[in-house]
């Protein structure tokens, strides 16, 4: 298969490693119309990865939260809210 079908794959199937892969590996092509249709795959490309990065970004944020919540619930000194079998 050659780098143009394997980025559409990987762009479809949202493949990140993939699409990584092959922007590190770009190859000589042909005529102007696959490098012009390479550079829309590799724009598509960077719209995927901005997309994960925010996603992640956004998880990694709500992670923390919740860690310092579960902290703050931990500390010494502080209540536990929630339900014990003796209330």
């Amino acid at each position: 298969m050659n780098w143009l079908n394997q980025m559409k794959v990987a762009l479809v199937t949202d493949d990140i490693a993939t699409i990584g892969k092959l922007s590190q590996a770009i190859p000589d092509f042909r005529s102007l119309a696959e490098m012009k249709e390479a550079q829309a795959l590799i724009g598509e490309g960077l719209k995927l990865l901005r997309n994960e990065s925010g996603r992640l970004r956004r998880e990694m944020e709500a992670l923390k939260k919740n860690a310092s919540y579960q902290q703050s619930r931990l500390a010494p000194g502080s209540r536990s809210k929630g339900f014990t079998a003796y209330s």
